[in-house]
């Protein structure tokens, strides 16, 4: 990961340990910018499974910001506050 001060966004690349960065940015409080996911692929961009772990991370937090490109190949993503409760997913 890159980053040029200590509260600056997290810059990360590919879509190695997707789930793993996100929850870890929620934990931490930290934005992050995932670019790069499966550029090369027949398939570009986020796959199904991934969204939906999104939409998951949306519902158990408020304040929230997901921010995706046309492509799906570069993710933005700013942690809301953990909510605790009962979810439907």
């Amino acid at each position: 990961p890159s980053t040029s001060g200590t509260q600056q966004t997290l810059k990360f690349r590919g879509a190695r340990s997707f789930r793993a960065r996100l929850v870890l940015a929620t934990l931490a409080k930290r934005r992050i910018t995932i670019s790069g996911i499966r550029e090369r692929s027949e398939t570009p961009g986020l796959r199904a499974d991934e969204a939906c772990f999104l939409r998951l991370l949306d519902k158990i937090t408020s304040g929230s910001s997901v921010r995706i490109n046309d492509t799906g190949t570069t993710l933005s993503y700013a942690p809301g506050y953990l909510v605790g409760g009962t979810v439907e997913h």
